[in-house]
């Protein structure tokens, strides 16, 4: 028994550290709703409908989002949405959900993290080290106090990395199915944070190329992996080239300023979320490993890639880049990237793995230094997850004021009061909390071909790429030059005051308070009485390819009898009396096949990747018994 525990000792405590951060939730049994929180809950709740329900609806979401009929985790990691979903049926409730969930996260990021440093070659001590911090602090436990969901791409991506350093140790060689599994679970999940891993694979793949001795044979592996995730993502962007193919879709949430969100080394705690500070711990150990790199006389070309890869996200991370000059250039930029920070959980891997290969080549001649070094180890560790437990301390605190959320941007309540919120987010009832908070978000709603404009006009990217953004002076050190403070804050406000959320909660939130709306099998439909003919604005979003069927009719798109409204909400010709619309996404044939395609790679890539284990560890039993 002693002899299994030490051999799984990194994963015990991997175990125990997740079970430490969120300690604070288990004992004060508080719900988290940080800034996307509700987003997010609704994504999960439809596809845990769908599960229990046995109505399949891929693309239109018919349970959530105030039954509005919008499209949402088509376009936003569609299966790791349906596992969420099965998740939060086992669970029953949203405590335990949160819960399980952040478990989940907190091993399977710390489990990557430890495979990726021994993979490159750090010892288990050094490897379970960098696990440790990785998971204690960062973007990891974002997920936990804020919901960020870069936590679960940061979760994945050591899994990728762990290819390309293969693909240099190896000499070019590498699991072909594996790398085409790990690319596309990422995928599945976050597409920004898949984007950003292969970008970081790149210079790998480039020197595994240039070194491997059967290049032909290297560049079919990759592009054997590459076709391989090709399949088994069909579903992503098959979905999103029938739904973005057909329609003008509304972009994500676009800061102001995204380089106001640039990473930045500091001596004090670290950033939560997008914030951009990278604490004492990670600045101290970044800077450390990168000066130790640059001057160490004899550097293996792994040390090299691993800590400049990293160095150069960091940098790409930061203000050192210039993202005002190049998203106010390309405004597109500020929507799907957002903030530039989203490159630091890349730059955080690599450097963390480059850590531990460099504590690992320390020749330990003295016991006294071996003890001394884990000792700073773990009270690096201690000091990122102290934060971590600190801030999931002070969000039961906030759970336990009349504020309750933890942030309440960007909602409509719609409960009696806060104390009703609690008790139903506690409750079995998963719907209850959906119905008190409503998430007032306008992403991937279609907008009409003549909006289009009119539309970008109100976002604010327009304000941020027609106004020159004030800053402090600059004195004769070159100090200065910060954002004035308050600016990005009445931007924004200003920003959202006339874009696309508030035309969201007019015409969908608060008209849905009292609509008679409810998932029909695959579709939404909606009832109500008149008492005049005429037409009449509905709190139901409408796509090029959805299909209406308003009082056993089915609609034409066509002004007289259905038109949208600029963020694609429908108005129809209603009839005296009683009135019943129905609404139903119907994809083409050809995206439907490919995601059937996708469900059969799937199947058949785990099956197989089984059987080669099976395979593999009895290989293994073989030789163990012909050496004895």
């Amino acid at each position: 028994m002693k002899s299994y525990v030490h051999k799984h000792l990194h994963i015990v405590l991997i175990i125990i550290m997740a079970v430490c951060l969120i300690l604070p939730q288990l004992f004060a049994h508080n719900v988290v709703v940080g800034v996307d929180g509700m987003f997010h809950l609704n994504r999960f709740y439809d596809a845990a409908m769908q599960i229990k329900e046995h109505h399949f609806s891929y693309f239109q979401m018919n349970y959530s989002f105030n039954h509005s009929a919008r499209i949402v985790n088509a376009l936003y990691g569609p299966y790791f949405a349906y596992l969420a979903g099965l998740v939060l049926l086992l669970a029953g409730s949203w405590l335990r959900f949160e819960i399980l969930l952040g478990l989940i996260l907190e091993i399977t990021a710390g489990y990557g993290m430890y495979r990726l440093a021994n993979v490159s070659g750090a010892t288990r001590r050094w490897s379970t080290a960098a696990a440790l911090l990785y998971i204690a602090g960062g973007a990891v436990p974002s997920w936990l106090s804020t919901q960020q969901f870069t936590a679960w791409g940061a979760a994945l991506l050591p899994y990728v990395l762990i290819y390309g350093v293969r693909m240099i140790s190896g000499r070019g060689r590498f699991n072909t199915l594996g790398f085409a599994i790990a690319v596309a679970v990422i995928v599945e999940t976050h597409l920004l944070s898949a984007a950003i891993t292969l970008l970081a694979i790149i210079p790998f793949a480039v020197y595994g190329f240039w070194r491997s001795k059967e290049r032909a044979a290297f560049t079919l592996h990759v592009l054997v992996a590459a076709l391989l995730c090709l399949l088994l993502t069909a579903n992503v962007w098959g979905g999103m080239l029938d739904v973005y193919g057909s329609n003008h879709l509304v972009a994500p949430f676009a800061p102001i300023a995204s380089s106001y969100d640039a990473t930045t080394v500091s001596f004090t705690e670290y950033g939560v979320g997008a914030a951009a500070e990278l604490g004492l711990v990670f600045s101290v150990l970044f800077i450390g490993q990168i000066a130790y790199c640059c001057f160490k006389q004899k550097r293996t070309v792994l040390d090299v890639m691993l800590t400049g890869t990293g160095a150069a996200f960091l940098l790409l991370s930061s203000n050192v880049f210039p993202w005002t000059k190049l998203i106010t250039a390309h405004p597109v930029l500020a929507s799907y990237l957002q903030f530039p920070s989203r490159f630091r959980p890349v730059a955080t891997a690599l450097l963390l793995a480059a850590a531990a290969i460099s504590a690992s080549q320390f020749q330990w001649n003295m016991g006294r230094v071996r003890t001394m070094t884990s000792t700073i180890a773990a009270v690096l560790v201690a000091l990122l997850a102290l934060q971590t437990v600190g801030d999931m301390q002070q969000l039961a605190d906030t759970w336990q004021r009349p504020q309750v959320l933890a942030d309440p941007t960007g909602v409509v309540l719609n409960a009696k009061d806060m104390r009703s919120i609690k008790k139903d987010f506690a409750s079995s009832d998963l719907a209850a909390p959906l119905n008190d908070i409503n998430k007032v978000s306008a992403d991937y709603l279609p907008v009409p071909d003549k909006d289009v404009a009119k539309v970008k006009a109100r976002t604010g990217l327009h304000v941020y790429a027609q106004q020159t953004i004030p800053i402090t002076p600059i004195n004769k050190n070159g100090e200065g030059g910060a954002m004035v403070s308050n600016y990005a804050d009445k931007q924004t406000s200003a920003g959202t005051k006339n874009g696309t959320d508030p035309l969201y909660r007019k015409l969908v939130v608060i008209p849905s308070l009292h609509a008679d709306k409810y998932a029909d099998g695959t579709g939404t439909t909606m009832k109500w009485t008149a008492k005049h003919t005429g037409m009449v604005k509905l709190p139901l979003v409408m796509y090029t390819r959805t299909q209406v069927v308003l009082n056993g009719k089915r609609l034409p798109q066509q002004p007289t009898l259905a038109k949208r409204s600029i963020i694609g909400t429908i108005q129809v010709r209603q009839r005296a009396g009683k009135n019943v619309i129905s609404l139903h996404y119907v994809p083409r044939a050809i995206t439907r096949v490919l995601i059937g395609l996708s469900l059969i790679a799937w199947l058949l890539a785990l099956i197989l990747l089984l059987l080669l284990r099976v395979w593999q560890r009895r290989n293994q039993a073989g030789r163990h018994s012909a050496e004895a």
